[in-house]
């Protein structure tokens, strides 16, 4: 790793670099560069919260249950959802469950664990939480879910999560509940894909 920060010189010097450092500097493989990421939307953001609040890539029809997921990998949460295909990145991604409600007669607790860094919550289609901005990285996210967004049978969670650095995580207790002593874990397998990255 210490390569990618080492000037072209003293590479030069260590020797058995010739190869690398001529692709570097090969003015074909930088418009080959270009010309790929010129065929990429991309936005610029701020860093302010401002900025992170507004940010859309047009995809809120995810968050909807009838949106077709079967190609989506799985992923087990809690845990890391930065990785993707054995790649670390950073950026946006989607994760939804389907999940089953028998009790609809009362309001719901929706507990979503610490989501590390940002996150818009969407349950039905609908968005119920979610922070985004800096700072956000320690705080416990906790959903009132009224009983007229519940649906006998399957109901969707999605979640758009953005890891801006580090680590991306999902940590905590993850659950449903209602004052009915009803309580539904949302452990395990979630559906998942990468939006966007930074």
């Amino acid at each position: 790793m210490a390569e990618a920060w080492t000037s072209s010189k003293s590479l030069k010097e260590l020797g058995g670099f010739k190869k690398s450092i001529a692709a570097l500097q090969d003015f074909k493989e930088w418009q080959k560069t270009k010309d790929w990421y010129s065929k990429l939307d991309s936005l610029h953001i701020s860093q302010t919260n401002k900025s992170w609040a507004a940010l859309s890539f047009n995809d809120l029809k995810i968050s909807q249950s009838s949106f077709n997921t079967e190609k989506w990998k799985n992923i087990e949460i809690p845990g890391r959802y930065d990785t993707f295909n054995d790649w670390e990145f950073d950026g946006a991604v989607w994760l939804r469950k389907d999940i089953e409600i028998v009790d609809i007669t009362a309001d719901y607790t929706l507990l979503m664990g610490v989501i590390d860094d940002m996150d818009a919550v969407y349950f039905n289609g609908k968005k119920v939480g979610g922070l985004m901005g800096s700072g956000h990285h320690q705080t416990e996210r906790v959903h009132a879910i009224s009983k007229k967004l519940l649906k006998k049978g399957k109901n969707t969670i999605a979640i758009r999560a953005i890891d801006s650095g580090g680590p991306g995580t999902i940590t905590g207790t993850l659950q449903l509940s209602n004052k009915n002593n009803i309580t539904i874990s949302l452990t395990g397998s979630w559906k998942y894909q990468p939006m966007a990255e930074m």
